[in-house]
Formats: structure tokens, sequence, C-alpha cells
């Protein structure tokens, strides 16, 4: 029967069923929740009032609620569904991510358009994973965090691998951002670098601030010298006990795990191998060019050449001319009492 219908239908229409089957049968976004432009654009004005309230004299807590209630009015929405688009987009890691990277586009060309200076990049935007000083991030671009269970920590775990050398040293580098209503800033990120015998050495930094966070690992000089075996970190918001309809949200882009490898400076001068064949070669390079550049006669050529010089090496006591050598005589011989003969 079923073969018969699919045989009387055409291929063209078949499609066409079939992409409509699909197309309902994909999950839609909840009731409420504004389309991904739309939020886009409450987004950037969003963080641009945020900003205008850092800067403005008086209370920044009133500042920043007359300003967000204002980008409200302005899209025609509600606080309620800005906080339910929110929670919908930030549970899907991918796509904020995707959207994030628009919004910081848009707020950069805006501030540059009204001759704002905008943030600066990170210093180290520009490193790979290959070389002394390499960032090994492979996690998420952007981590999204909110204060319920289960999305209010973010943890990651990385194998050192043979790149790795005793003496490393990192910094798990960050931007934050808050969207929050309220003034509740709060979180903290710890990075922890483990052993081979099984010692760590860590730290812990607050997140108070929509600002550049590092978190730096050195080795300790008891670990100077142990293999790494791996990394580990996490970003936690508490749950604070407020408001459960407060909401928070805390954003972390721009990251980079940086590794440092350990210079070894030179046995003898203490500087470093590199440094020191730079050193010389500049002084040599200092030392010829400095020279006058002059036309030289044939004769200082000449004269400027080396000459190999011989020196006279007596084995032998020297023998005095003026001493007659004697006669040898034969033991053998009898002595006879000649005279000579006057």
């Amino acid at each position: 029967m079923i073969r018969s219908l699919m045989r009387r239908i055409p291929l063209s229409l078949f499609s066409l069923l079939l992409m409509l089957c699909v197309v309902a049968c994909k999950p839609s976004k909840p009731q409420g929740v504004m389309s991904e432009g739309k939020m886009q654009n409450v987004l950037v004005d969003y963080h641009l009032a945020q900003g205008m309230a850092e800067n403005m004299s008086g209370n920044r807590e009133e500042n920043q609620y007359m300003l967000v209630q204002a980008v409200f009015r302005k899209h025609h929405i509600t606080e309620a569904q800005f906080d339910t688009s929110l929670i919908y987009y930030s549970t899907h890691s991918e796509d904020f991510a995707k959207m994030y990277k628009v919004v910081n586009a848009r707020i950069e060309a805006k501030a540059n358009a009204l001759g704002v200076e905008s943030e600066p990049k990170s210093i180290y935007a520009h490193l790979t994973n290959q070389g002394d000083t390499a960032n090994i991030w492979i996690e998420r671009p952007l981590i999204a965090l909110r204060p319920t269970r289960l999305d209010n920590i973010y943890i990651f775990s990385l194998r050192a691998d043979s790149t790795f050398r005793p003496g490393d040293s990192f910094v798990w580098h960050f931007r934050s951002y808050y969207v929050l209503q309220g003034n509740n800033r709060e979180a903290f990120a710890q990075l922890v670098v483990h052993y081979e015998n099984d010692s760590v050495e860590g730290r812990s930094q607050f997140i108070r601030a929509d600002i550049e966070t590092d978190v730096r690992v050195e080795p300790g000089k008891d670990k100077d010298s142990l293999q790494i075996k791996s990394l580990s970190g996490y970003v936690y918001l508490p749950i604070a006990s407020q408001d459960p309809k407060v909401f928070r949200l805390l954003t972390l882009t721009d990251i980079a795990l940086v590794r440092f490898h350990k210079i070894i400076p030179d046995e003898k001068t203490g500087l470093a191998s590199d440094s020191l064949n730079q050193d010389s070669i500049q002084s040599d390079t200092s030392a010829v060019s400095s020279q006058p550049h002059q036309r030289l006669t044939p004769q200082q050529m000449r004269d400027a050449q080396p000459r190999e010089r011989t020196i006279n090496v007596v084995k032998e006591k020297a023998v005095n001319p003026n001493l007659r050598p004697t006669r040898r005589r034969n033991i053998n011989q009898p002595r006879t009492n000649r005279r000579r003969k006057s």
C-alpha cells in the first residue's frame, strides 16, 4: 500500500513533505524567547548602557537600573522577557558564543564610531599552540555561568604532553562580563598544576568586575625540576542567598591558557643562551661598523697582512771557535816519549 502510494506521489512533492516533517520535528524556541537577531540588538545596547553607568557620577547601581530600563523600553520588551531569552541562549553554549562574538564586534565598532577608546585586545590573542610561549587552550571559546545548580560551575582538565617541560609556568587569562540585576558581583576562578610526585601548585582569583583577569601559577623551588602531569581549573559562581527572581549571568570571553617555558641561563655568564648569542653578534657587528670606511694604500694593505715569524731554537751548547780542538788518543796505542825536535 505504502509502496503504491509512493509511486503515485512525484519525487519533488515527496521531498517537500520530508522537509516539512523535519522542520516540524525540530524543537522550537520556548514562548517569550526573542529571536537571535533581536537578542543581539538588546545585548549591544545593554552592555553600552552598563559602560555608560560606570562613567556616570552618583550611585552606580541606580544609574545601571535607569539605563537598562531605558534599553528595555527602546526594544519594547519586559525584564522578564530579557531574562527568559538570556537563560535560553546561555544554555546553548556554541550558539551563545557565536552570538557574543557578533555582539562584541558591534560594540567595538560603535565605540570607534563615537570616538570612544574600545577595550584593547588581549596580549595573548596572537599566540598559537607552538613555541616557548604558547596558548594551549582547547576548551570552549566562551563560558556562561548562572547561579543555579549544575550551571554555576565550569571545570576543565588538560593532560601534559611532550611539549611540557619542568619549570614551566602558566597563566589562565579571560575577560569577564556580568549581566545582572543589582550589584552582586562575586565569583572566583582557580588554576592548579599537578606534578609527578602527586604534589600541586595552585592559585585562586576573585572576579568582581568586568575586567581582564590573569590566574598565574609558577612552580616553587621544590617543584622547579619536576615533570608536569596535568593542569586543571574551574570558575565558580556562588548561589547567593537572595531573591531567586533576581537574574545573574557571568560570561568569560577571550580565554587563553598560556604556557611559558623556563629560561635556562648560561653557566658561565648567567645569561640565557639565546640572549648571549644575540649580544655577541651585536658586539661584533658594532665593532666592525665603528671603523671608518677608508681606502687603504697597497703598502698599508701589505703591512696589515699577518706575517710569519721564525724562531731559532738552540738545541746544544755552542762551541767556542777560539778553542783548539784536542786530539783523541787511542787507548790501545802505547805512549811514547818522543820529543819534538827543535
